[in-house]
């Protein structure tokens, strides 16, 4: 029997900086999937700046294929047609049974729909906020959670005026373009209950879909134990674990650093520093240097593991509603107690004072006392330590056991029974044809901005991203268009 061939698209690979949960986690299900199944990844090469070129990599083989496109990839496309045929050609060719999308970002929001052109199944897992908003932690520039879904939808046209030159409408046009997007999916897959509360209240068409579900990111099971690292006359230890960026925390943490610098604790920090440049740089490199910081760098998933097992507490600060965060169930595999904000997932997943903590958004202070606290008597450790157990995070055995049997739901229905031989399929007699209408559709969400980057772009120095979004806009409008646009931006820039 031949077997079922499964397409991962996603905005990148693990091992290509910056990387992080989805890349994981893409990277651990394809390798751990039956052997039943021959998975590919389909991603951008996030070295490329034009965003032109494509990977479509066998996870089995090895095999990698190139492409690159004549068009640089633009974050304010809807529709592409030369990426659009390029991927029904892969789909053809390598007899793709299903596809499932793990994030949009370096595509074009049309991909589903040539998918379902085709007749192939079609899932969605949605790891952010990427549908909801450009900005997929729905940050404002100030690094502060913008909680849009309690604001009107012209805040959204302030601040992507403000950011990208976007004119007002362009939010709207652009998840009309996606809610018709979701409705043509087969399954919706969210992280979180949070998560989805959120990304339903601005797409209401999916509330109360049988296709969306809540299924979490896995970890791999370890040996799992209650021991208590540290006796009262040892120094607290303190994990940091994940990427160190403003998002996460950052400037928070160098609060906590610089306030218990002389302090009979650790801090331990694990993972890529993002922060080389910008307002808090010069705060942030001086508050690294105190005498009870550990830097490690960038981790494995085994020696993360190995470190966690020594550490008393972990700290997980986000301030913007993550959609679910391995780095909790990371510590929660290890008996660490952690310390989050409560916001998103996080809140969500912690239960205060049980089996972790919870503060405030941006309060170091609050996290300094309850350390404090930790330093002076380990019994509270010790009794929410004991309350930590493995049905507090996702596993991939579960994990593979829920999503192996979408796929097999899915095959069913669309009558997929003998592998790639069985190319053309039958339609499910249920499914309407419902996405004619988005193709009449405008091509760009966004009309039209000098400074709306593409995500590989964003990394550039903010006067290259100006030359070259300003030499794409004279090319595809005109000399005459691009002068007076130029006029316009001088006469209304801010004093």
């Amino acid at each position: 029997m031949e077997k079922k061939r499964i397409l991962y698209v996603s905005h990148n690979l693990v091992g290509v900086d910056p990387f992080g949960g989805v890349e994981v986690y893409v990277d651990l299900l394809t390798k751990t999937l039956p052997e039943e199944y021959e998975t590919l990844i389909y991603y951008p090469d996030r070295k490329d700046s034009s965003g032109k070129r494509i990977f479509l990599l066998n996870v089995k083989t090895s095999q990698k294929t190139e492409h690159t496109f004549e068009r640089e990839y633009d974050a304010s496309f809807l529709l592409d047609s030369e990426r659009e045929s390029w991927f029904r050609k892969i789909l053809h060719q390598e007899r793709i049974d299903l596809v499932h999308f793990q994030h949009m970002m370096g595509h074009p929001w049309s991909l589903p729909l040539i998918a379902r052109s085709l007749g192939i199944p079609v899932l969605m897992t949605i790891p952010d906020y990427f549908p909801v908003c450009h900005r997929a932690n729905l940050t404002s520039s100030e690094k502060q959670y913008c909680n849009i879904p309690h604001l009107p939808l012209v805040t959204c046209d302030i601040c992507l005026q403000k950011n990208y030159g976007v004119i007002f409408g362009s939010q709207s046009s652009r998840r009309t373009f996606i809610a018709a997007i979701f409705e043509n999916i087969d399954s919706i897959i969210f992280l979180s209950k949070s998560e989805r509360e959120i990304v339903e209240s601005l797409f209401p068409v999916l509330k109360g879909a049988p296709k969306v579900l809540v299924e979490g990111f896995p970890i791999v099971d370890r040996p799992f134990s209650l021991e208590l690292r540290n006796n009262q006359n040892k120094v607290l230890t303190v994990a940091v674990p994940g990427n160190f960026k403003i998002t996460k925390g950052a400037d928070s943490l160098c609060k906590i650093f610089n306030a218990m610098r002389d302090e009979p604790v650790e801090f331990h920090i694990y993972g890529a520093n993002h922060i080389r440049s910008g307002t808090f740089f010069s705060e942030i490199s001086q508050a690294l240097q105190g005498p009870n910081i550990k830097i490690h760098g960038p981790y494995s998933e085994d020696s993360l593991h190995e470190n966690l097992l020594k550490a008393d507490v972990s700290l997980l600060l986000s301030v913007w509603p993550e959609t679910y965060v391995l780095t909790l169930s990371e510590s929660w595999r290890a008996g660490v107690v952690p310390i989050v904000t409560d916001i998103g997932a996080l809140g969500e997943r912690v239960e205060d004072r049980v089996n972790g903590l919870k503060v405030p958004v941006d309060q170091p202070g609050s996290v300094v006392q309850l350390l404090r606290e930790f330093i002076a008597d380990r019994n509270e450790l010790k009794r929410m330590r004991k309350n930590i157990h493995k049905g507090l995070y996702c596993k991939i055995d579960d994990h593979i056991g829920v999503i192996t049997g979408l796929y097999a739901k899915l095959f069913d229905q669309y009558g997929v029974k003998s592998g790639n031989n069985a190319y053309f399929r039958e339609y499910p007699a249920s499914r309407k044809v419902s996405a004619s209408h988005v193709f009449r559709n405008q091509e760009r969400w966004a009309n039209i901005s000098f400074y709306l980057p593409g995500f590989q772009n964003e990394h550039k120095p903010i006067w290259k991203r100006k030359v070259n979004n300003a030499k794409a806009f004279m090319k595809r409008h005109g000399l005459k268009t691009f002068v007076k646009h130029s006029i316009r931006k001088l006469l209304l820039v801010d004093k």
